[in-house]
């Protein structure tokens, strides 16, 4: 009776372990070859989408990429032909639905540097629509923004609100001061827009021009709005400045990457510090720390927590996860970092460097599919009581009450 208890339970613990091995998932990397990687990979239920940017030669060109998120293969890839390096509009994704000019798929929707707006579908990568936007020396290069039916795209030397189904034209400003990655912020009422003359500007779902504040600097961010005021990161020949509304907060370094709002706090950071500012009451600095940080700020999930990461535009690369007594993580990729990092809900993330390198890196708890393991390990100690308890009780009530108890503990372990 000991020996066939014995070889059940060992093949019952074999099929668990075997299972999880199977389960596993591997963590990939990509070179992509022709650009750095500036801007965030998107993760998307199973896909991966990343965009490159720069150094490419001869009749090499930026391409926008979509990748299987558990095996790494290549779904699909979409071309610019005619961007002239340094796109840095991060690429965004737009579920399926519909408003007043039209429906539309998901789409991913991404803003190009010869003044571009192209919408792609994002399972086939197929061009759905394109907008030619304004271009001086330079054209789309900061953060668009999403307004019910429509996409707000902050151009060259202005703004346009393009309908989703289509891509024509239901709003078109020209505010006259160029734009550099000066991303745009949607309000109820409003759209938000800084410039390279330090000109924060509203404008209204009508167009209507208003201006709100001058700096003497560069906005190079989309505008923060808290509860005691609008956020600006002034970017200044001597380092930077951080306003709250009219009000100076605090002088910091130069080049100041692009801010984070997580709820009331808001990060940032220049080439000496990482920074936390708290305006749930008055917007105050409550953390800061030596750093170089000039990219994009992220919040992601990972190792079951919500981290706020920030990339290291160091030789060494890597990203700092927290502000105080932050941990630098993935230097092994080992170079100038200035994208921010990916995540879904799962704990995947998917993270990419100056060099052109995607990496997706995956949580060492997760496996395949941990629902099936479980549920098979629960079938075999059901199905092992069901075929010993009867026999060891009749025999042996003692061994039958351990085995009962040795069970319902393999069980908890289960459920916990």
């Amino acid at each position: 009776m000991r020996k066939i208890f014995l070889l059940l339970l060992t093949i019952y613990f074999f099929s668990i372990a075997a299972n999880a091995e199977h389960s596993s998932k591997p963590s990939w990397n990509k070179d992509l070859k022709n650009g750095y990687i500036t801007t965030s990979p998107l993760i998307v239920e199973d896909q991966v989408f990343v965009r490159t940017s720069g150094f490419w030669t001869g009749t090499d060109r930026p391409h926008v990429y979509s990748f299987d998120l558990e095996s790494g293969e290549e779904n699909w890839r979409f071309k610019s032909n005619t961007s002239v390096q340094h796109d840095m509009s991060p690429i965004l994704y737009v579920e399926a639905s519909s408003g007043d000019c039209g429906s539309w798929g998901n789409l991913l929707v991404i803003g190009w540097t010869d003044g571009k707006i192209t919408a792609l579908n994002s399972t086939t990568g197929e061009l759905v629509w394109e907008f030619q936007a304004e271009v001086a020396t330079w054209g789309i290069t900061g953060e668009m923004g999403l307004d019910g039916d429509a996409v707000v795209v902050p151009t060259r030397q202005g703004l346009a609100v393009l309908c989703l189904a289509d891509g024509t034209e239901k709003l078109r400003v020209d505010l006259g001061e160029l734009g550099w990655r000066n991303g745009v912020t949607v309000t109820e009422e409003s759209y938000l827009l800084g410039n390279e003359n330090g000109i924060l500007k509203s404008i209204s779902k009508e167009g209507e021009i208003t201006n709100l504040s001058e700096f003497d600097g560069k906005i190079r961010h989309k505008p923060v709005v808290t509860q005691q005021g609008i956020l600006i990161h002034l970017q200044t020949i001597n380092g930077s400045s951080i306003y709250i509304g009219q009000n100076l907060l605090s002088q910091e370094g130069h080049s100041p990457a692009i801010p984070l709002q997580v709820e009331s706090k808001v990060y940032l950071g220049t080439s000496s510090h990482i920074i936390e500012i708290d305006c749930e009451e008055d917007c105050q600095i409550s953390q800061k720390n030596e750093f170089k940080c000039n990219g994009e700020i992220s919040k992601i999930y990972y190792n079951s927590k919500d981290l706020v990461v920030f990339p290291s535009n160091e030789k060494t690369g890597g990203w700092a996860f927290g502000i105080e007594n932050f941990e630098l993580k993935f230097q092994d990729i080992g170079t100038y970092t200035t994208a921010g990092i990916s995540s879904n809900n799962n704990g995947v993330i998917a993270l990419g460097n100056d060099n052109g390198i995607l990496f997706v890196q995956f949580d060492e708890s997760i496996s395949v599919d941990d629902n099936k393991s479980t549920l098979l390990a629960k079938i075999n100690v059901l199905f092992l009581s069901i075929l010993i308890f009867p026999f060891v009780f009749k025999h042996n009530p003692k061994l039958g009450i351990n085995l009962g108890v040795l069970c319902a503990l393999v069980v908890l372990i289960l459920v916990t």
